[in-house]
């Protein structure tokens, strides 16, 4: 790509921030209870059915798949 080109900044920049994040450093994973994420949810928020379920969904893949939150990352992106 050249740099006199449309969308060069943005994609330069975008690269660079993905070269940027730690990719090799992990949080600690904590003990997920879906029961209690979907009873927050909904409590706090009225409405959003498919947004809550999409939210249920990703968090029962990162209890499920904690080998790779790259993967359950992009389920959540699906939608």
């Amino acid at each position: 790509m050249q740099p006199q080109q449309p969308g060069y900044n943005s994609s330069h920049v975008y690269l660079e921030l993905l070269a940027d994040l730690p990719w090799q450093t992990g949080s600690e994973q904590l003990e997920l209870d879906l029961k209690a994420a979907k009873e927050r949810l909904d409590n706090d928020h009225y409405g959003l059915v498919k947004i809550k379920q999409r939210i249920i969904e990703y968090l029962a893949v990162r209890k499920v798949d904690l080998f790779s939150s790259v993967v359950s990352f992009l389920v959540f992106l699906k939608f």
